[in-house]
């Protein structure tokens, strides 16, 4: 659906966000559209979001979902029951992925196993709707999934691919085409902080960067209040892949630097139970001190330090300790029996990727001219990893110049903007587009322009069957719903079906004429069947590009005959 209102048989407006880490979701009822409402998923203590972890048995079914499947397999690898499999972060495999289809895998924890990320998409989209379906009849069995309009939430930096691999898994998860959409998690983080008016930014005029840190990305998008509850864009979303994950794998890289590689490794695939133990105290070590910068300690079981011992060639636990509290790892480690202890500073190099990363580009959007010290006002930074002290210091250090904003409870920003959204997907005035598109077309053949591309003859004419025919430039402002529409037809009157390619380019100036060039990329393509009719002339067709929107889609007319409409979206194979 696209535009501002809602199906008119809509009675709840819910939004799901399937992170890369957690898992939550927020509603309200169209009667009380103010009052939005979360969940409390199971767990001490309760949170409003869950491990986006999904535990299948070994015939890749699925068994539990969230922190239900982190305690179950914890308990099966207690019973030495590893038939079991684990996915988590599986959602990563979607960013900067060319490649990506729904037959991607992914691994489980153990590296042994692999599924489908599409598959366990869906599994996770499945769950989710049926817990908020759940919770919304909790008192009285009143609401179907009918009666609701869900908004999937999806990071602004995902390329164009991977929202076609969300469209596919809701659509496979059972939500209509026409009662769903898709968000940008930081622009819907943007409006729930200008809804709550954080820090007077609802005041028009008022410039400023929504940082949304997630569990895989960092999503960045910079926006200008215009009074009434909406934005104008700055800039086109940006971002990376520079999540909490990262801090996680910094940990892992510890890991294989004290004690080994081969050490690690084999210790994942001989004792898959003790290294998930591991995985987990690390995990609640770090939670524990969000609170203040300090050391992190961690408990390391000893088949790893044996392991370690014997592939080092040492003679003993002893020496291990020895060699790493020595200067060769910096003097930032060491054993206290066999808890390792890592000391303040390398605790913080666990996060420096991920802050210098938002540091450099908000440096990066100060020196386009996007925003300056004059033009510019605030800094909120959203998401569950500014709850860690570490990461508010090492920012506030960092970017001096500018009023930082951490509120509070803030990772549940994304999923009540998009619900926001849902209600009124005009609160978003603008957005600028990131990349060139444009269309594969025959044309005439320029010796110019097209030299080195291929080139067929049509009727006697030389033509270049691989032209570049520009749609929409990079760095272009549009408002939602931007419509380009320009009148085509098909080379020959025997065709019966019209073969769409789209592609893309990342700049906006000295566009290459031809596809085939190395700096264009092809994103998609579809196919409409033509009308039935003697002439070219018979099966003239007007193209309708839509622009501005959270994915491109294309609507075809054609002038005569039964002047069918089609509708269509990017498709990938």
């Amino acid at each position: 659906m696209e535009g501002s209102m809602l199906p008119s048989d809509t009675k709840l407006v819910i939004a799901i966000d399937i992170g890369t880490t957690q898992s939550g979701y927020a509603f309200s009822f169209t009667c009380k559209p103010d009052e939005i409402n979360t969940c409390s998923f199971a767990g001490r203590p309760p949170n409003t979001k869950t491990p986006t972890s999904i535990l299948l048995n070994k015939a890749g079914k699925f068994v539990s979902y969230g922190q239900e499947a982190e305690d179950k397999f914890s308990q099966l690898c207690e019973a030495d029951d590893m038939s079991y499999r684990l996915f988590r972060n599986f959602k990563m495999a979607l960013h900067l992925n060319h490649t990506l289809s729904k037959a991607t895998k992914v691994q489980d924890i153990s590296g042994q196993h692999s599924a489908s990320v599409y598959d366990l998409l869906v599994m996770s989209l499945l769950y989710l709707k049926n817990h908020v379906m759940r919770t919304v009849n909790r008192f009285s069995d009143t609401y179907s999934e009918d009666d609701a309009f869900f908004v999937l939430l999806v990071p602004a930096i995902f390329d164009d691919r991977a929202k076609w691999l969300m469209r596919e898994v809701a659509l496979k998860a059972g939500l209509r085409s026409e009662k769903f959409t898709m968000a940008f998690e930081s622009e819907t983080s943007s409006l729930w902080c200008l809804h709550e008016n954080i820090s007077g930014i609802k005041n028009k005029g008022t410039r400023y960067i929504t940082v949304d840190l997630g569990g895989g990305t960092a999503d960045i998008v910079a926006h200008e209040s215009q009074g009434d509850g909406t934005v104008e864009a700055l800039h086109s979303p940006c971002g990376g892949d520079w999540g909490a994950i990262n801090v996680d794998n910094c940990f892992k890289s510890y890991l294989s630097l004290l004690f080994g590689t081969r050490s690690i490794d084999d210790f994942v695939k001989q004792d898959l139970r003790e290294w998930y133990k591991l995985v987990r105290n690390y995990e609640a070590s770090k939670l524990a001190e969000n609170s203040k910068t300090t050391e992190l300690r961690v408990h390391i079981p000893l088949t790893l330090l044996s392991s370690a011992v014997e592939n080092k060639g040492l003679h003993g636990a002893y020496e291990l300790a020895e060699l790493i509290k020595s200067p060769n790892f910096g003097g930032h480690f060491k054993m206290v029996g066999e808890s390792l202890e890592i000391d303040e500073e390398a605790t913080k190099g666990m996060y420096t990727y991920v802050v210098n990363s938002v540091v450099a580009k908000l440096e990066q959007l100060m020196q386009m001219g996007v925003v300056s010290d004059k033009s510019f006002d605030h800094v909120i930074i959203v998401g569950g990893l500014v709850n860690c002290g570490i990461v508010k210091e090492m920012f506030q250090s960092s970017l001096k110049r500018y009023t930082l904003v951490f509120p509070q409870s803030s990772e549940m920003f994304a999923v009540k903007g998009a619900v926001l959204y849902g209600y009124n997907k005009s609160l978003i005035r603008s957005r600028v587009i990131p990349l060139t598109y444009g269309i594969k077309s025959t044309v005439p053949y320029d010796d110019n322009k097209h030299c080195g591309a291929k080139f067929t003859t049509i009727n006697g004419l030389k033509m270049c069957t691989e032209n570049f025919h520009v749609l929409v430039k990079a760095g272009t402002k549009l408002k939602p719903g931007h419509e380009v529409k320009e009148l085509d037809k098909p080379l020959r009157p025997e065709d019966k079906e019209q073969r769409f390619e789209i592609y893309s380019c990342g700049s906006a100036d000295d566009i290459p004429a031809f596809t085939s060039h190395c700096t264009i990329h092809k994103e998609a393509s579809f196919s409409v069947p033509l009308p039935y009719g003697c002439l070219v002339d018979d099966k003239v067709f007007e193209r309708c590009s839509i622009f501005g929107e959270t994915e491109i889609s294309f609507r075809l007319g054609f002038k005569k005959g039964k002047r069918d409409v089609f509708i269509k979206n990017m498709e990938y194979n």
